[in-house]
């Protein structure tokens, strides 16, 4: 016999329990995350207990409160859910709840219940959920969406009743990594990272030599992108100068630089200021977007007085979001309150082309907050043969990939089948600046190197004066001090290896643990491999084998918690390779 929960009719089994953890929000939000807004316990608000929580600083009706139960639960069994939700600020909206499940191949957001609800009572939701899916999940949340942009919801007692997953099978300690260097895929424009806030940091710090070592060299930087600051900041153009400058006479190859505007001068604003709005109308009523080209087409006359030259340009960055720094919102075609991104893009196409024909930059569209904002704005360009690149960053846009890498693969997958014909270009993406995040960053590297055929990744701040950053420059102002982080040493295991020119070929692996990316060298003489260990408690021995490429030597690199992409030997063919648990190891090998 099966027991009923009050108010809905649905059973409980015996031996079911809840999956959830922290399910009253007794212990704040611990064990859930926030998907693009906001989340805090609140205890002036509650169904029962303590506290509940709070949903807030919402920009869109897909933002809200998760909470993984990816491997909580058994396939083919049927689980009952229920929470029970209350507005803040609005007297009426629907309240969803919902489960986004993905594998590699596809992912899917699966309705359980929704409700009206208002600021005055709690309202319940409850509804069943039976697991299917046969490749290996990478996401399984349940998660509480719906209000429109700006409505504050309350969650509280959730419940996911079922049968808990039987423990998982214990790992196999050995792996085999076959590498075939006779199947190629993208060509690879380099790594790079962003030099857009605090460049006098760098410039006066006395050890600025070093730095630049340490941020150019070292990584072997290929791409450095900065802000457009024309008519607005003539020191930051200076010192970015003075840095490109400076680093360039120590490379064998110049920077090639990528430039994006946070926002046009205030002249051109809506707003009349840097923050926020869209671009102006004139007189007639309409946007201006001619003045747009031209501060862009002198902008670039400028920096050549700098003697730097633009090879990307991005006319915005996050073209499709408002905030409260520097920006400027374009929709995909512009209405009566936004600027159209599409008609702003080729208006400064042509005008750059008219001016510097075939020696202008080459263009990149759109540079979104996520690759899942991309779509319209891709679908409204005038004419696509004068973008050169889709672009795009990685921040959590609904497919709720940032806190868990792996969800992104199947839309990843998705967009660049959709897009195939134009490079791709992730041109922004941080966390915070410790080791698990660092981790966290060479899996979004290596799916969008393997899923979205990437041909070029950029960290968001090379550096960044206080905190954060590849590497932090500490204060005050003036400093000799600064700090490495563990990001740097993550992004290192890649950029120091793989370069421009580079091409991608096929690494097939045995362990579901392990994550590999293999390029080789345009002269086909060098290839460098990335595996990432993701489990946090085995060691996996790993036998490597190469197809067309005979090894005659070859260096293995290694970044953990105790490692900071450090030299640990010799690879031998034939010989395992001990992959530390929770790592990332660069294999390079030069060819017989």
């Amino acid at each position: 016999m099966c027991l009923s929960i009050v108010s809905v009719g649905a059973q409980i089994c015996p031996g079911n329990t809840n999956i959830l953890v922290n399910p009253g929000f007794e212990n704040a939000v611990s064990g859930w995350n926030t998907r693009g807004c906001s989340i805090a316990a609140d205890a002036n608000e509650k169904h029962s207990g303590h506290q509940c929580a709070k949903v807030f600083g919402r920009d869109d009706t897909w933002q809200g409160i998760k909470q993984t139960i990816l491997g909580k639960l058994e396939n083919g069994k049927k689980y009952h859910i229920s929470a029970w939700v209350k507005l803040e600020n609005s007297e009426s909206s629907n309240i969803q709840l919902t489960i986004a499940q993905a594998d590699d191949s596809d992912s899917d957001y699966i309705h359980i219940a929704s409700a009206k609800t208002n600021n005055k009572i709690w309202t319940q939701l409850s509804g069943d959920f039976k697991l299917k899916y046969s490749n290996q999940l990478a996401t399984l949340d349940v998660y509480f969406e719906g209000p429109a942009e700006g409505v504050n919801f309350y969650v509280d007692d959730v419940n996911v009743f079922g049968p808990p997953a039987a423990p998982p099978k214990p790992l196999d300690k050995n792996a085999k990594i076959k590498i075939d260097a006779s199947k190629r895929f993208q060509i690879f424009e380099g790594f790079g990272a962003a030099g857009c806030y605090d460049p006098n940091w760098l410039t006066e710090n006395p050890k600025k030599n070093e730095l630049y070592k340490l941020m150019f060299a070292d990584l072997r930087l290929d791409i450095y992108r900065i802000q457009n600051r024309y008519e607005m900041d003539r020191d930051y153009i200076a010192q970015s100068a003075e840095i490109i400058d400076s680093v360039n006479k120590t490379l064998a190859n110049p920077l090639k630089i990528m430039i994006a505007s946070w926002s046009p001068p205030a002249k051109l604003k809506n707003t009349d200021s840097t923050t926020g709005g869209t671009l102006k109308k004139d007189a007639a009523g309409k946007y201006m977007y001619d003045e747009f080209a031209s501060w862009w087409a002198d902008s670039i006359k400028d920096l050549a007085t700098y003697k730097i030259t633009v090879d990307y340009l991005s006319i915005q960055n996050e073209c499709d979001i408002e905030t409260k720094y520097a920006s400027c919102k374009f929709m995909p075609t512009e209405d009566a309150n936004w600027a159209g991104y599409n008609a702003a893009f080729e208006t400064v196409y042509k005008k750059l082309y008219s001016q510097m024909g075939d020696k202008m930059p080459k263009m990149l569209a759109p540079e979104t907050m996520g690759f899942g904002r991309s779509n319209p704005y891709i679908d409204a360009i005038i004419d696509a043969n004068h973008v050169y690149a889709w672009t795009h960053h990685l921040y959590s846009d609904g497919t709720g990939g940032y806190d868990n890498p792996e969800g992104y693969i199947a839309a990843l997958k998705k967009f660049a089948a959709r897009y195939e014909n134009k490079p791709f270009f992730q041109t922004e993406y941080s966390r915070n600046p410790d080791f698990n995040d660092a981790i966290f960053t060479a899996r979004h590297i290596h799916n969008s190197l393997n899923y979205e055929n990437a041909s070029s990744y950029c960290y968001w701040s090379l550096f960044r004066k206080n905190t954060g950053g590849l590497i932090t420059l500490l204060p005050p102002f003036g400093s000799s001090e600064y700090k490495i982080n563990p990001t740097y040493y993550a992004f290192k295991q890649y950029s120091a290896f793989i370069n421009d020119g580079w091409q991608r070929i096929e690494a097939s692996v045995t362990s579901p643990a392990l994550r590999t990316t293999a390029f080789i060298s345009p002269d086909n003489k060098k290839i460098s491999i990335v595996i990432i260990n993701t489990s946090v408690n085995t060691d996996i021995s790993l036998m490597l084998s190469t197809k067309n490429f005979k090894i005659a030597d070859a260096e293995v690199y290694r970044t953990s918690l105790m490692e900071n992409c450090a030299f640990v030997g010799e690879f031998k063919a034939g010989k395992h390779l001990v992959l530390s648990k929770n790592s990332i190891t660069t294999v390079a090998l030069v060819k017989k």
